[in-house]
């Protein structure tokens, strides 16, 4: 998991929210800052995530939720180039390509 967020552009965090905002902090607890701005909106509706001036620390327990949006990019980008190439012989493929897409 810390390679792909690393691909992603995440690396863990030498800092650590203050201990009032995640007083369950285990010591050797890997955190990851990301802007406010670029925090998945799911994570913070359901509170996954520990706000602290502007940037948001996220445990690692919870840092597969920062992939969710690059992998779905990355996906439906995947699945346009396979729309695009040439399934006219395979009617069935296109259909399913199609169906994926929509999804």
């Amino acid at each position: 998991r810390l390679q792909a967020l690393a691909q992603c552009g995440y690396q863990p965090s030498k800092t650590r929210p203050n201990a009032a905002a995640a007083p369950e902090e285990e010591p050797n607890r890997h955190w990851f800052e990301v802007p406010f701005t670029k925090l998945p909106p799911k994570m913070l509706a359901e509170r996954r995530a520990w706000l602290q001036k502007g940037i948001a620390f996220v445990p690692e327990g919870e840092a597969g939720g920062l992939l969710a949006e690059p992998y779905q990019a990355h996906l439906s980008s995947s699945l346009d180039a396979a729309k695009g190439a040439h399934l006219d012989s395979f009617p069935a493929m296109q259909e399913a390509v199609g169906a994926l897409k929509q999804d």
